[in-house]
């Protein structure tokens, strides 16, 4: 039988687990209703499209995993997909719909995988000096990266606005 203090470390990995599901839940809805044009799309066609997002949901995810020790698998990823790149209208620039899709879903198992290893002594490690200002620490990491994600699907969002398509969600 576990102890309190196990019991609270689980319920707020739980907690983590259960955001990150979420938040991807409504990211993968939004997605998956629009075409393989509608991603190419930007909003008032400027800023971020589908197809960047995608790109770096995943990259930013197997990013910020390395600075707890975890190993990188998207490294190829950062040149068109770290925060700061430039998004280009070239569809051929970009991995496919399904590459990203695919990248994203190991991104995320990977970060559950994460966040279900951590325990009592590594909850609260100190997360890396550039993360710091959005999160302190490892499982603070967790519910940030979900947020982080939700951030991106308000962009999403106003790309479906911009395109007059119905709310996905109401």
């Amino acid at each position: 039988m576990p102890n309190a203090t196990e019991s609270s470390v689980n319920a707020i990995k739980h907690a983590a687990a259960d955001r990150i599901n979420w938040a991807n839940g409504f990211v993968d809805s939004i997605l998956g209703a629009m075409t393989d044009d509608q991603l190419m799309a930007r909003a008032a066609n400027r800023g971020n499209h589908a197809i960047w997002i995608m790109g770096h949901i995943a990259q930013s995810t197997d990013a910020i995993l390395a600075g707890f020790a975890q190993p990188r698998k998207l490294e190829h990823f950062d040149e068109l997909f770290a925060g700061g790149t430039t998004p280009t209208d070239d569809r051929a620039a970009y991995p496919s719909r399904e590459d990203l899709r695919a990248a994203m879903d190991d991104a995320r198992n990977r970060l559950l995988a994460w966040v279900e290893s951590l325990d009592e002594s590594t909850l609260h490690t100190p997360a890396p000096e550039p993360l710091q200002p959005f999160a302190p620490d490892a499982i603070t990491t967790a519910f940030t990266i979900a947020a982080h994600d939700l951030f991106h699907l308000g962009q999403i969002a106003s790309i479906r606005a911009s395109l007059n398509l119905e709310p996905v969600h109401r």
